[in-house]
């Protein structure tokens, strides 16, 4: 492995660790990777087919997710009031709240590392990272098929 890609995979670590503290601080146990990537997908809300094409996920996949982050009270599951076969899943104030914890640890970090780094190197790390997500958003294998 490259030292690059090294010194990124050891940052991403610290910075989960720093951002489950947070949320442990603030009363919110860990999701793990799926739950909180399908929360980050969530959005305002979604129909779990709309969600499950997001994610390149099985609607099932969607639906058992949905029950148990529903049981945790991250969601709320809302038939459509237009149409009652199709459901919504909704963010509750929880998740907001949580998404807020997180927001507010990743502008600390970013404040530290400017601090470290000053801003013409900061900004010269953002035009870098910018430039690799064009590339990992063509890198990346399809998601698996369960969440």
């Amino acid at each position: 492995m490259s030292s690059s890609v090294a010194l990124i995979l050891a940052l991403k670590e610290v910075i989960q660790e720093r951002v489950g503290a947070a949320l442990a601080s603030n009363g919110f146990h860990p999701l793990g990777r799926s739950p909180s990537r399908f929360l980050g997908e969530l959005g305002p809300g979604a129909h779990p087919k709309e969600l499950a094409q997001r994610l390149g996920v099985s609607k099932s996949a969607v639906a058992q997710t949905a029950e148990r982050l529903e049981a945790l009270g991250y969601v709320k599951r809302l038939v459509d009031d237009l149409d009652g076969r199709y459901r919504w899943i909704r963010p509750t104030g929880k998740t907001r709240r949580a998404n807020e914890v997180v927001s507010q640890c990743l502008v600390e970090i970013e404040d530290e590392w400017r601090r470290l780094m000053g801003p013409q190197r900061t900004a010269d790390l953002l035009d870098a990272l910018t430039s690799l997500e064009a590339w990992r958003q063509t890198a990346l294998p399809a998601p698996p098929g369960d969440l």
